[in-house]
Formats: C-alpha cells, structure tokens, sequence
C-alpha cells in the first residue's frame, strides 16, 4: 500500500480506474498497488537497486525508469499530458512540483488530473504546495497516519 494517509488513500483508491495513467516520483509500495490496481504507472527511480527490486514486480507497459538526480529525474518525460495521476514522493520534490506546475501553467495536462505531493508537512514543501494549489480547482489536505507515520499530511490536488 502507498504510503499516503489513510485518508487521502481512500480518497484515492475511490477515483481511481483500471487504464489510468500514473507517473510517479519515488518508486515503492505505492508503484507496485497501482499497478495491481490496473494503473499503467511510469515510476522515476533514482537508486539502481531499488530500481531493478520494484521494476521485477511490474509487466510491461509499466516501468520504473531509472534517473539520475538532476533534471533527468526531475523532467523525465516532454509532457504530463497523458497522466491521469501524478505521485510527488520522491527525492526532489520541490522541483518536481515546479516541473509539473510549469507543464500545468502551459496547459500541457490532461483534465481532471489529481496531483498527489506526499509528506506536505515538511515545512520545506509548502513553496511548491502553495504553487500547485494556486493553478488547481481543488486542494485537499489529509492529515492522519500511514503504513509508516503516525502523523503525516498528504496534499491532493485536483486541475
């Protein structure tokens, strides 16, 4: 299971649909549950061991890419625009939410999109928060435990 509050789980679980689209930063428990879901996910991985241990538990068109950190981490495809769901929970959040707001602002997504930016409580995070949200119709903060924090929150956000 994702990482997510429970909350924003099941917040998530309710809208998501076998055939989405899911690019991911961070790759885990979270890659694999969407693939099982029926979720094609693209995962941005930075570590080669865990990338080829996550990478094993998908078939293809899923994938983990691996990524150097820099910009091929943080801009790993042209487009989000074929995303159904986007996963900040990786290294380099704050600038992967600046690449997503930027292709957002250029409306280079797809509609409905809903943006998922873990571990929103790290005071460090709240700049790229407050930059999604403002370009979003809808941003919900969830507050509450996950399979690994007792008190976390997870932002989701909505274009």
């Amino acid at each position: 299971m994702p990482a997510f509050t429970f909350p924003a789980l099941d917040f998530v679980r309710e809208r998501i649909r076998p055939g989405f689209e899911v690019l991911e930063w961070g790759s885990g428990a979270s890659t694999v549950w969407f693939h099982r879901q029926g979720c094609t996910i693209t995962s941005i991985e930075h570590d080669p061991r865990w990338h080829e241990k996550v990478g094993a538990f998908l078939a293809p068109p899923s994938v983990v890419l691996l990524r150097e950190l820099g910009a091929e981490y943080v801009r790993p495809v042209s487009s989000i625009a074929k995303f159904n769901l986007i996963v900040i929970d990786g290294r380099s959040r704050s600038e992967c939410a600046t690449y997503v707001t930027s292709q957002i602002a250029e409306g280079r997504h797809s509609p409905g999109l809903v943006v998922v930016f873990d571990d929103t409580e790290r005071v460090h995070y709240r700049d790229a928060v407050r930059s999604l949200s403002a370009l979003s119709r809808e941003c919900l903060v969830f507050s509450g435990t996950s399979t690994v924090v007792l008190n976390k929150l997870t932002t989701v956000l909505t274009f």
